[in-house]
C-alpha cells in the first residue's frame, strides 16, 4: 500500500497544493477567496496549505475583484 501511495505521489498524482491551486483557479470569478478556503478545509486542506495556493496564485498575477462578483 505504501508503495502505492509513493508511487503515484512521485508523478504528482496526489499534490493537495497542485489541487488547491487548480481550485482556486476554477472558481475565482464565482466564489469568494472565504467560500474557496472553506470549501478546501472541508476537503481536508490545512490552512497553510491554502495560504500557499493562494499567494502562488496571486503571484501568478492574478487578482480577486469581489465587488466584480457581487454585481
Amino acid at each position: 500500500m505504501e508503495e502505492a501511495l509513493d508511487y503515484v505521489a512521485s508523478y504528482k498524482y496526489i499534490d493537495d497544493e497542485r489541487y488547491a491551486l487548480g481550485f482556486i483557479t476554477c472558481n475565482a470569478g464565482s466564489r469568494s477567496r472565504r467560500r474557496m478556503e472553506n470549501d478546501l478545509i472541508k476537503k481536508g486542506l490545512g490552512r497553510e496549505l491554502i495560504e500557499r495556493a493562494f499567494a502562488e496564485w496571486e503571484a501568478e498575477g492574478n487578482i480577486q475583484n469581489e465587488e466584480e462578483q457581487i454585481e
